[in-house]
């Protein structure tokens, strides 16, 4: 007689909107949150700082909203509960850039389902799976009007961390990020395609061939109103 070992699946494979994928997660223990996107976990003997990626809160600075983000952050992570991570890099400040599940959902999905994070463009490829859910949670809540998106003109956090106007500022962001179609400012290329109302800058150059079509009027000048 022939024995075959038995085999045991390695991940567990979860479906619906938001749930954590098919990939190696760790688990970690929320010690306090920061920010809307930014909190600090203990992992073993291990404290980290943890960038949740693809999604960007608005800043502190940012009142209302910046304090509406975190509270709501502190909410979806309570301290002492147990969430699971998807590593994805270490950023410049040495915080561990991850995907974040917590019962088995995306916590930055849903603070971008529910206004209180946007859509990082710039960074969007590290979840590359899930690309699309974040892009539709955005497109819904910015129909509903839900919190950040309450703003006729809403400016985006990585703007305001550049001290971004309404009007357009030439950018000391490095070119590598930026499309060459918009040379006096720095909006990453597409996808994904961008609107006037999901960037804070205005009466901008444009090149052709305008990838995110901010010139509707083709007259050289960028979302103009």
């Amino acid at each position: 007689m022939m024995f075959f070992p038995r085999l045991f699946p390695c991940f567990l494979v979860l479906s619906g909107l938001g749930a954590a994928p098919a990939l190696a997660l760790t688990a970690a223990t929320v010690v306090s949150v920061g920010d809307g996107d930014t909190f600090r976990a203990q992992r073993g003997d291990r404290l980290l700082t943890i960038r949740i990626a693809c999604v960007d809160a608005p800043e502190l600075r940012q009142q209302p909203y910046g304090l509406q983000s975190a509270d709501r952050l502190k909410q979806l992570l309570p301290r002492g509960a147990t969430v699971q991570l998807r590593e994805v890099e270490l950023d410049r400040n040495g915080r561990t850039v991850a995907e974040v599940f917590r019962n088995k959902q995306s916590i930055g999905l849903q603070m971008v389902k529910e206004g209180h994070a946007v859509v990082y463009p710039q960074y969007l490829e590290n979840c590359a799976d899930t690309q699309q859910q974040y892009q539709a949670a955005e497109a819904q809540a910015k129909r509903a009007r839900l919190n950040f998106w309450k703003q006729a003109r809403p400016l985006m956090p990585w703007d305001f961390r550049r001290g971004g106007t309404e009007t357009a500022t030439p950018s000391t962001t490095p070119r590598s990020n930026c499309s060459p179609a918009y040379p006096d400012v720095c909006i990453p290329p597409a996808p994904p395609d961008l609107d006037c109302n999901q960037i804070s800058f205005r009466r901008f150059r444009v090149l052709p061939p305008d990838p995110h079509n901010f010139d509707g009027d083709r007259n050289g000048i960028g979302c103009e109103r």
